[in-house]
């Protein structure tokens, strides 16, 4: 669906207003721990449902922690059937150095290095998310990348928006 277009003098309904111009956000209010765990499961917070047939550009910010060396955290998404988010991501690789890398969601998990529980790393994540005839919800799924006893935590701050754009 493209972009309507309005005319001078036209009121908007409430429909217009929620789909075009309110962003769809999830910030985590409180950090959530995984340890002893490479099964990728729904963030609870980092989740939204998204319209059928719809085009968005989603941006996550994600802040977390987890063993110096091991584990690391490994995300994907889940969305509904037939869409598509390709994206790409700023992290920091296992071997410390900071890399951009291109992911199509849904198809294979990611990961990033971690340095420490008391060590805060980010990530930013930019891409477009298709949806193709089916609503439904457009989660973070994460785990840890090879599984340790301590834990691996998303921290509250993290937060996902996206903005409808066709």
């Amino acid at each position: 669906m493209a972009v309507p277009t309005w005319t001078p003098g036209q009121v908007l309904t409430a429909s217009d207003v929620n789909t075009w111009f309110v962003p769809l956000a999830a910030v985590k209010t409180s950090d959530t721990a995984r340890a002893s765990t490479t099964t990728l499961t729904a963030d609870p917070d980092l989740t939204f449902s998204v319209a059928a047939n719809s085009t968005y550009f989603v941006e996550l910010v994600l802040i977390y922690t987890g063993a110096s060396g091991t584990n690391f955290f490994q995300w994907d998404f889940n969305m509904p059937a037939s869409a598509t988010y390709v994206y790409s991501f700023v992290y920091q690789n296992s071997a410390g150095t900071t890399n951009v890398q291109q992911q199509n969601g849904g198809t294979s998990a990611a990961w990033a290095n971690t340095t420490g529980v008391g060590n805060f790393q980010s990530m930013e994540i930019k891409g477009t998310l298709t949806t193709v005839g089916t609503a439904g919800t457009f989660a973070l799924t994460w785990a840890q990348h090879s599984s340790g006893a301590t834990n691996t935590t998303l921290r509250a701050g993290s937060q996902m928006v996206a903005r409808r754009i066709a």
